[in-house]
């Protein structure tokens, strides 16, 4: 029988590959802090562009539709969603590099651990948008198809 260290070795003892793991996992908790601020960043932009699409002026009517159908702008819904993402995601990202980098740190592997569960929460919290939309696009398409065999 094996025991705990040999099944489960830990990242922070002094062998060359242990310390490139820990370089690897201080650049990774960076580039997750970046990647977050830039998540919140695009939520803000979002809901700050619709706030500014609220003092133009109205649209010019070319052919029978507004300009701003064509470009394909949202609206409110849209952009508080989007903000909402943009904060929860921020939220796990920033967590999981914030708790790696001080773990690393530390040579703490507990808390390493918890930091990788906020970045797989991300992931989950990512895949589970991803099928949604997938899903929703396949019900538009399915209903738009249906629409047009009926009339």
């Amino acid at each position: 029988m094996y025991n705990n260290q040999e099944e489960n070795p830990s990242i922070f003892d002094d062998n060359e590959l242990q310390v490139q793991e820990r370089s690897s996992i201080l650049k990774l908790a960076s580039y997750t802090r970046i990647f977050s601020f830039l998540t919140l960043t695009s939520g803000i932009i979002g809901i700050l562009s619709y706030f500014r699409e609220l003092r133009r002026p109205d649209p010019v009517i070319v052919e029978g539709f507004a300009a701003n159908i064509l470009t394909g702008q949202g609206g409110l819904v849209s952009s508080i969603i989007s903000l909402l993402f943009s904060v929860v995601n921020f939220y796990f990202l920033y967590k999981f590099s914030q708790i790696s980098k001080s773990a690393v740190e530390k040579l703490n592997q507990e808390e390493l651990n918890i930091s990788f569960n906020f970045l797989a929460t991300y992931f989950k919290i990512t895949g589970a948008i991803i099928m949604l939309v997938m899903v929703a696009f396949v019900l538009i398409i399915l209903f738009f198809v249906l629409g047009r065999l009926m009339a």
